[in-house]
């Protein structure tokens, strides 16, 4: 829900708000946004460290491994969308909507039900589809 929140209100902020900061004139936005992205930060610090699988299946929990496998894939993705920027750059944060796959990976990996995955899809992709629509 943090991504879609993020992604959500950057876009807002973009389009609605003339100085691209809705933080300043509503304080909750503001706070919200401080814990996004004190959350995103942490959260492209614990990937260097988090186990991940292989292409056979297999755990892979050597830290080194983890780090490269890392930097060569989503690493990039992820600290381009952590940058705070201002105006058109800020929809850099769209880019956090790529995390959803993997956040589907590891759920499954973890053992939650396929058919609550589904729903959750359904419902992401009804709001994302219907909010681009209502904004043409």
């Amino acid at each position: 829900f943090i991504i879609l929140y993020s992604v959500y209100v950057s876009l807002f902020e973009y389009v609605f708000t003339s100085s691209g900061d809705l933080g300043a004139e509503i304080p909750t936005v503001r706070y919200l946004g401080m814990f996004c992205t004190i959350y995103f930060w942490i959260d492209l610090g614990l990937c260097f460290t988090t186990a991940i699988y292989d292409t056979e299946d297999d755990l892979v929990t050597n830290r080194k491994t983890i780090a490269i496998t890392y930097l060569k894939g989503w690493f990039w993705i992820d600290l381009l969308s952590n940058l705070e920027v201002n105006g058109a750059l800020a929809l850099l944060k769209i880019l956090r909507l790529a995390r959803f796959p993997r956040m589907f990976i590891r759920w499954m990996n973890l053992g939650v039900s396929t058919m609550a995955l589904n729903i959750f899809k359904i419902m992401i992709i009804t709001l994302t589809s219907g909010h681009f629509f209502a904004c043409l």
